[in-house]
């Protein structure tokens, strides 16, 4: 590099080629001459003016980078990065905040932004406060941007209701249905803790839910297994025929007894017999060798063949004439 001062060339690196009757050596390389100089170091300025080194190297100056990035420890972020760095901080003052809760009859918010025009950004949200009654039209929000006392006329074509939430995604504005929904509880007199069964509930909690001592939940949830064949517990599920039936709508479970042609024709392996068809099932399985009952008497006969089979008596026939 060279400067030219007073027709001169000052010249501020030392080659033998550069020197001539009408170059100077600049002041940097008069200082550089000087053998106090070790090289390599910072130059300053002391308190009486001279220039002198420094405790650092020039290697010790960060590296400015103008990027990023970048992940060095060690070098330096240029003042351009900086000011982009602060003008996106200052774009996302109050993104995605709530703004007021939004009236759907009127078209306008409850309340204004505290500027106006308000330029809406990316997750900036309304609460849904009051929806037109009956048939009347709802409104959504709507551009941009947001002016004090101007109401949008865009309507509404999906239900909305109070507590929804309208967000703004950077180009349009959205609804978002609430799925919690309020639950009403009956009024109970006094405290909770009034209530001993009550407190007792409130304040149980359950870790874990097990049948024969092994859990059952799985993520949070408590999946109960069906009951097997092999004697395993677990849930049942009532089959038509097999001896137990539920009543009503109280869920309670009956003895499904064997009918009267059951019980004679021996056709179910299941249903029990009871105390009002014990004599009937008797009679199937004594009075007949063929055990085919065509009633509920028996007759000689079918007690002179039951006594034989069982072998409790001999059988004595008397005729007479």
């Amino acid at each position: 590099m060279t400067d030219r001062v007073q027709n001169k060339f000052i010249i501020n690196k030392l080659t033998k080629t550069q020197f001539d009757s009408a170059e100077v050596l600049s002041a940097d390389e008069l200082y550089l001459q000087d053998p106090e100089f070790t090289g390599n170091k910072i130059l300053v300025t002391d308190s009486n003016g001279e220039i002198v080194e420094s405790g650092s190297s020039i290697s010790d100056i960060p590296v400015v980078v103008n990027n990023v990035t970048s992940t060095s420890t060690t070098s330096a972020l240029s003042a351009n990065m900086g000011k982009e760095l602060q003008d996106e901080i200052d774009n996302l003052e109050a993104r995605g905040r709530f703004l007021a809760l939004w009236n759907c009859a009127t078209g306008l918010p409850a309340t204004n932004p505290q500027t106006s025009p308000y330029q809406y950004k990316s997750g900036d949200y309304y609460i849904v406060g009051t929806v037109a009654s009956g048939s009347a039209t709802n409104y959504k929000p709507d551009g941009s941007s947001y002016t004090t006392g101007t109401a949008s006329t865009v309507a509404e074509t999906a239900e909305v209701a109070v507590d929804d939430v309208y967000y703004y995604d950077g180009t349009n504005w959205k609804l978002q249905a609430n799925t919690q929904k309020t639950v009403t509880f009956a009024s109970i007199a006094g405290q909770p803790t009034d209530n001993t069964n009550l407190a007792t509930a409130l304040n149980a909690k359950v870790d874990d839910v097990t049948v024969d001592g092994t859990s059952v939940v799985s993520n949070g949830v408590a999946v109960i297994p069906l009951a097997e064949s092999n004697g395993g517990y677990g849930l049942v599920k009532l089959a038509g025929g097999y001896g137990l039936v539920k009543q009503g709508t109280q869920g309670f479970l009956y003895i499904s007894k064997a009918t009267d042609s059951e019980v004679a024709a021996k056709s179910n392996n299941y249903k029990p017999i009871v105390p009002s068809n014990l004599d009937l099932a008797v009679q199937a399985a004594i009075g007949d060798r063929d055990l085919t009952i065509s009633g509920n008497t028996m007759t000689d006969a079918q007690k002179d063949n039951a006594a034989e089979w069982l072998g409790t008596q001999t059988v004595m026939r008397v005729w007479t004439e």
